[in-house]
């Protein structure tokens, strides 16, 4: 892929963006997993690659980003369809707005079976809530990611 300053770089099937013109959620999404999935050959047989991913809590931490509850929930089902095994949907004691958001995703990505590349049926995936090593923000956690059918808090010091 070419730059604007006529640099080329690596990223020749990637989403392209020039100016204003920014790919669609589900273009960008699509190759970072399809990418990420793609470095599964090269690890022996029978070991995995667990991918867990940060957009709907770590994402939009970038500056201009801010995401909606519903905008959340499109993101979610798009990651689920995508094959993401892991998904930190927010931080839940950082406001009502993303303890609910949190649930919503925990109660129904959360709660949604899925199938797999040879069309064998698969476990939803886990819906992870981030929370502080501290007794609030671990129950808000826990609040929020238990409707989910494999729940899991993400905690740091």
């Amino acid at each position: 892929m070419t730059t604007d300053n006529g640099q080329t770089n690596g990223d020749a099937g990637a989403p392209q963006v020039d100016g204003d013109d920014v790919p669609a959620i589900d273009d960008v999404a699509q190759f970072a997993i399809t990418d990420i999935r793609a470095h599964a050959r090269e690890i022996a047989h029978g070991d995995t690659v667990v991918v867990f991913d940060t957009t709907l809590r770590d994402g939009e931490q970038s500056p201009g980003a801010t995401l909606n509850t519903q905008e959340k929930l499109d993101i979610a089902r798009q990651l689920s369809r995508l094959g993401v095994d892991i998904m930190e949907a927010g931080f839940p004691a950082a406001s009502p707005g993303d303890l609910e958001a949190v649930k919503l995703i925990a109660g129904s990505v959360g709660r949604q079976p899925r199938y797999d590349r040879d069309g064998k049926p698969a476990a939803p995936p886990i819906i992870a809530g981030l929370a502080r090593a501290n007794r609030n923000d671990i129950d808000r956690a826990w609040e929020a990611v238990q409707g989910a059918v494999r729940p899991r808090i993400h905690t740091f010091i």
